[in-house]
């Protein structure tokens, strides 16, 4: 909720967001969805309710986001100001795709035919430095109606596979004395 407070006012590309019901209701009333985040510490959509029409009803949370319909999303990899690893959330064979793209609803991180529009790349470099972060793993999402990327959210902790484990060591010999 902070990162999402901080990110808004640097004007980096974020979804809509509100704590209040009220807000959220007149938003379903005007057909816009809505995902309710009952938890913002959790990960891989842990507490994310997904809210839609006008007499949906309106969970009890700390932080509800309108909802961005998606083309692509990917985790952007930054540290020092540059972007040093891409992967795009895809989904896996026999799977329907799902507006939550988390691991059970079959998506995983791909690195390969990743090519994300510049926005993407850029937005995620602008929201770990708006964040005062030497690095971070940006979730960032694309809708093609809009031309536009979203910034979800910066994760300073992220999972990483041993090839990515592998590029941040590199990159933190790089910058760092270790």
């Amino acid at each position: 909720l902070t990162a999402l407070t901080l990110l808004d006012d640097d004007s980096i590309s974020v979804p809509k967001f509100t704590r209040e019901k009220e807000t959220v209701r007149q938003w379903l009333q005007d057909g816009v969805e809505v995902l309710a985040r009952k938890t913002v510490t959790g990960h891989s959509g842990a507490g994310i309710e997904f809210l839609s029409g006008p007499m949906a009803e309106i969970p009890d949370a700390p932080l509800y986001v309108q909802y961005v319909k998606k083309a692509k999303e990917f985790r952007v990899h930054v540290m020092n100001g540059e972007v040093i690893h891409v992967q795009q959330k895809k989904l896996r064979a026999g799977f329907e795709p799902h507006k939550i793209r988390v691991h059970d609803n079959g998506y995983f991180f791909s690195v390969v035919d990743v090519e994300p529009d510049t926005s993407v790349l850029e937005e995620s470099i602008k929201a770990v430095k708006a964040l005062g972060l030497d690095f971070g793993a940006v979730d960032v999402i694309w809708n093609n109606k809009q031309s536009k990327a979203f910034v979800l959210e910066v994760n300073t902790a992220p999972g990483l596979s041993p090839s990515t484990a592998e590029i941040y060591a590199t990159n933190f010999k790089k910058h760092y004395e270790v």
